[in-house]
Formats: C-alpha cells, structure tokens, sequence
C-alpha cells in the first residue's frame, strides 16, 4: 500500500508542476486608435518583463515600429531596433533587457486614407520563454534597481553565475518523479 501513495503522491506533484508550468500570458492594457495615411501614432510602454506588443489593423493597414533608444521611432532603420510590417496581424516580442521607457509607432500605410487599429500590450509568460534568459519578473527589488539604475544599457543585474532558474529546478524535480514513478 505505501507503494501506491508514493505513486498517487508523485502523480499529484506532477499535476502541481503542469499546472504550473502551463501558466498563460496576460493582457495588461488594449488600445483603440486611428492613424492617416503615412502618418504615426506614437505611444510609451512602461511596463517591466517580456512585452508582446499585438497590433491588429481594424480597418486598412497599420506598421509597429519600436525602439528603446528613441520616443518616436519612423521606418528609417537607424530609428528603430523592432517591427512588423505586415497585411494582417503584427506582433513584435520585446525581450525584458531591453531599456523603458520604449517609443512605440504605429504607422498608417500609405494606401489606406485612414487605418483603425487595435494594441495590445501582453505580458508573455516567464516559463515559455528559456530564451528570455530565466530573468526573475515577480522580485521587487530587482525591478526597483533596475527603475533607479545607472545610465546606458547595462543596468543593474544579477550574475549569471548567482542565478537560480526557477524553471530547472521544477524540471529535474519533474523528472526525479516521473523515474520515480516509472521505475517504482
């Protein structure tokens, strides 16, 4: 019998770890707007973490253009380090490294007189994003001194070699349980 709650017990652990790692990206703000042709609608994004930016052309054809150097990004390459320059939908993912405040312009395509477009600004989801580096989104302190931190790029942060990833810790758990409960 004890064999039996070792295995209930480690399938329950891995129901916890699924539901975990099965998190959803969030909506944080949507904004309806209209743009003329060959012409921008700026906007500042503030918010902390790995931003996807979704823009969605209502009605004619909108462009999103980003930078974190500059408030009012154009087309010209030298003005923007991001875009999507699509006939549908844009998304443009904004890695947590790069610097806030960042300009946003979402520009209105020269053969529409008028385009209506729909932003969304999503927080995407930390454990589906290996490639954004594990940063830690939910520590306080961390995003304090990177708000008050110094000028240029670099910022304050944590050294790789002190940073414990959250997602492999819950992954080798993941595993030790599921050899535990295929070998026991």
């Amino acid at each position: 019998m004890p064999e039996m709650s070792c295995k209930i017990s480690g399938l329950f652990t891995l129901l916890m770890f699924w539901c975990i790692v099965d998190c959803k990206d969030l909506t944080l703000q949507s904004v309806v707007g209209d743009v003329v042709a060959d012409n921008f609608t700026y906007f500042t994004l503030g918010y902390d973490g790995p931003i996807s930016l979704i823009l969605d052309s209502l009605e004619g054809d909108a462009d999103l253009y980003i930078s974190q150097f500059l408030l009012h990004p154009s087309y010209n390459t030298s003005e923007y380090c991001l875009h999507s320059a699509t006939c549908g939908q844009d998304r443009v993912d904004i890695p947590s490294s790069f610097q806030r405040p960042i300009g946003v312009g979402v520009y209105g395509h020269v053969l529409h007189p008028s385009t209506t477009f729909q932003l969304t600004v999503v927080l995407r989801d930390e454990f589906g994003q290996m490639q954004e580096g594990f940063e830690t989104l939910l520590d306080s302190d961390y995003l304090e001194m990177k708000r008050v931190g110094g000028t240029g790029n670099s910022g304050y942060r944590i050294p790789q070699s002190e940073e414990q990833s959250v997602f492999s810790s819950m992954l080798w758990t993941f595993l030790e349980i599921l050899l535990e409960v295929l070998f026991a």
